[in-house]
């Protein structure tokens, strides 16, 4: 018997666990019938039927002719081996396996940029000055730097300049650009690239000419177009270069009177200028009118309302159009006039200025007198001042017009003359009486009779006065010298109530002297300062040498491009000689023309400061045909010059210069070509 103590449960299964002899038992699933109250099978449940029971489950589980438990354990685990193959799994790990991969295959793309084209990888330069003149030539270098690892097939340049620029010796086109208010048009020029290998450097040269408006910066777009080797898209790489412009292209200059009297159609010169050093196509100047304003006439037609085109002005080319305005409001009123000058396309349905180069605004007051008067006197000019000579009588006359649609009486006008300038005993008037103890013309019904006690409705009348500056030798004093009229204009009306009402109107006029410019020339042989020589009398066929003096002398006001020329007829060459060297002075073979440039001549030269005065040699050898007479050595002689002042050209000419010698000691016998 053994006597062994009995063992718990706990200690039995883990002697079978870890017996090496004793195989595991395989058991019976519970089922649990109830969760609340679990119902035990008796028949299985070793601790009722105790060990015998339980050695006979354990047979009754494990047939006899079952295999041993190591084959049992392999075909156990050979069939956990083959449901781990399932589909899903074999999918999912090919799914991450190729993601993996692809990821690793990215990865060293971006690392190593392997046939990654990226216009990033594109780089645009350009090159050049930032500070230009108008129409001075701008050149720029553009470099393109292909930083990709593909090449750029069908790579076109393309430069894109402001309106109206020029592109010499180049082929160029006009497009459109955006759309709607963005809408604008620009000059285009193609540089052909062709193809830029992968890491190549290109390298461009472009030249153009801008016309711009002063300190205004213009964009110059620069963009590359490529296509890829199979692909027909097109890619674009965009670069921005700005350019500020030093000078205006174009200049405006008004010239008109800044006030409008009513009923009067004051006259306006608008002046346009190439101020570049380039020719500027397709010019246009454009005058937008007020409400109120007209243009009754216009020297130059418009080609459109109000818009004028020139095809083309050369560097330094001016265009004067002078135009007649009818101004109407009331008085007070001013009127803005805006002139617009710019470059516009060439095509017929573009009507607006498409590229603005300068613009300019006029203003014009309106004078609504009940009287109005005018006063006409010397050369009108077109900034409303008149222009008279000096020392010169100047007929004038005042028109007058009742602009009321009622009748005035009793009308008086009276003319207030002052400046330093005027000569007061010059002064007259037919019809009128001048009080000479203050300066005044009065024109009334007791001068002029009924014309001025009653005056209708639009009735209008003249008066006619005469009057002179002072001489030249007096004006010397005087800077810039004016004479200024103010007319002033009394009368009476009745009013609506039938009350007598006094009326007052007043306007003025300026009158500038034009400066005195003297030009004067002599034949010279014993005082010519560069020595002359030959035979005097000039004999047939043999050279004497004669000196020539030209002096200008200015009296009071400022000269500017002063010139003075003159022609050598046949039988007269160029000597060679002249002074000083300080004068411009030159002479041109072929035409036979002598040209003296002095550019500006100061007030009082010739006066108070030294006359400019110049010295050349001529060289005659005269002919049979000239024998018993005087030979001419110089021909056309003339002088031109611009009055800054008066803004007015001065223009005469002087008598031809012959072999007649005015000096000490010479005669008849000495003037005259003999054999």
């Amino acid at each position: 018997m053994n006597n062994e103590p009995k063992k718990s449960k706990l200690e039995a299964l883990a002697q079978r666990i870890y017996s090496r002899s004793n195989p595991p038992k395989l058991r019976g699933r519970r089922i649990l019938r109830d969760m609340d109250k679990p119902q035990v099978n008796e028949e299985l449940d070793p601790t009722i039927l105790g060990e015998e029971a339980e050695q006979k489950l354990d047979d009754k589980l494990i047939p006899d002719n079952a295999p041993p438990l190591a084959q049992f354990y392999d075909e156990v685990l050979e069939d956990k081996k083959k449901k781990f193959w399932t589909a899903p799994k074999i999918f999912l790990i090919f799914s991450l396996l190729f993601f993996f991969a692809s990821a690793s295959l990215a990865y060293y793309l971006i690392i190593t940029g392997f046939n990654d084209v990226s216009t990033k990888n594109i780089k645009i330069l350009v090159k050049g000055p930032t500070y230009v003149e108008s129409g001075d030539l701008l050149q720029l270098q553009i470099y393109v730097e292909n930083r990709n690892n593909a090449r750029l097939d069908l790579a076109d340049l393309i430069i894109d300049y402001p309106l109206g620029t020029l592109v010499p010796g180049e082929e160029y086109s006009v497009v459109t650009l955006g759309k709607g208010d963005n809408k604008r048009k620009v000059v285009r020029q193609h540089v052909p690239f062709k193809v830029i290998e992968a890491g190549e450097l290109k390298r461009g040269t472009v030249r153009a000419r801008l016309f711009g408006q002063k300190e205004k910066v213009y964009p110059i777009n620069v963009s590359l177009e490529y296509r890829l080797k199979g692909s027909n898209a097109v890619y674009a790489v965009e670069k921005e270069f700005k350019v500020k412009v030093a000078s205006d292209a174009l200049r405006i200059d008004v010239k008109g009177p800044k006030e409008a009297i009513f009923g009067q159609d004051p006259s306006v010169s608008v002046t346009l200028t190439n101020n570049s050093k380039s020719v500027i196509q397709f010019v246009t100047l454009e005058a937008i009118l007020p409400l109120g304003v007209q243009i009754k006439d216009s020297s130059l037609p418009p080609k459109s309302p109000n818009k004028w085109y020139f095809p083309m002005l050369e560097p330094g080319e001016k265009k004067e159009i002078k135009l007649k305005l009818k101004v109407d409001g009331q008085s007070g009123d001013e009127r803005v006039i805006k002139f617009i000058a710019g470059i516009d396309n060439p095509l017929p349905d573009f009507t607006d200025t498409a590229l603005k180069l300068q613009d300019l605004d006029y203003k014009i007051k309106i004078s609504r007198p009940f009287l109005a008067t005018y006063i006409n006197i010397g050369k009108e000019h077109d900034a409303g001042y008149s222009v008279i000579l000096s020392g010169q009588e100047a007929e004038g006359k005042i028109s007058w017009v009742n602009t009321l649609a009622h009748p005035i009486e009793d009308v008086v006008i009276a003319a207030s003359l002052s400046g330093e300038a005027l000569d007061r005993y010059k002064v007259k008037a037919p019809k009128g009486f001048y009080r000479s103890v203050d300066n005044i013309l009065v024109w009334d019904k007791t001068t002029v009779g009924k014309t001025l006690e009653f005056v209708k409705p639009a009735a209008s009348g003249t008066l006619n006065f005469s009057l002179a500056s002072k001489g030249k030798e007096e004006l010397v004093k005087i800077n810039n010298p004016k004479i200024e009229i103010t007319i002033n204009s009394s009368a009476k009306r009745l009013s609506e109530e039938g009350v007598s009402e006094s009326l007052d109107a007043e306007s003025k006029k300026e009158i500038r002297i034009q400066s005195d410019l003297d030009f004067s020339a002599r034949s010279l042989y014993f005082e010519n300062p560069l020595q002359s020589s030959g035979p005097l009398p000039p004999k047939v066929d043999q050279a004497t040498v004669y000196g020539i003096e030209w002096t200008v002398v200015n009296s009071s006001n400022e000269l500017k491009d002063v010139v003075v020329e003159a022609y050598v007829p046949p039988g007269v060459t160029w000597g060679r000689l002249s002074m000083p060297a300080t004068e411009n002075i030159e002479f041109n073979p072929t035409s036979g023309k002598i040209t003296w440039k002095l550019g500006r001549v100061k007030p009082g030269t010739g006066y108070y400061l030294p006359a400019r005065r110049v010295y050349f040699n001529l060289v005659l050898i005269p002919s049979i045909t000239q024998i018993g007479r005087e030979a001419n050595l110089l021909i056309n002689q003339r002088v031109e010059a611009r009055d800054t002042f008066t803004d007015t050209d001065i223009k005469y000419k002087i008598s031809d210069l012959t072999t007649k010698v005015l000096e000490a000691g010479t005669g008849e016998h000495y003037f005259k070509v003999v054999k």
